[in-house]
């Protein structure tokens, strides 16, 4: 026997499902876009240790985010701000 169908007694905001879906997308594409570029280096570089580059990032959390990112995937990188000492 299937139970009958109800409907959700808590009302939809679609302005609120719109948000959280595009936030959702952003994470994805953020994600992928990581992915690709650590995969792209590894693919292309012979010796990832002889490359030097410079990246900029959009506020202090995401360039310390990128720094650990990068690390984790055996890209060796520095993290430097305005704050920074040195």
């Amino acid at each position: 026997m299937v139970p009958e169908a109800r409907q959700s007694t808590v009302p939809i905001d679609p302005a609120e499902t719109a948000q959280i879906l595009a936030q959702y997308l952003s994470n994805t594409v953020r994600v992928y876009t990581r992915n690709l570029v650590v995969a792209t280096l590894l693919k292309y570089v012979m010796d990832i240790e002889q490359v030097k580059g410079l990246g900029f990032c959009v506020s202090i959390e995401h360039g310390e985010f990128i720094n650990h990112y990068f690390n984790e995937h055996g890209i060796s990188t520095l993290f430097l701000s305005g704050k920074s000492s040195e």
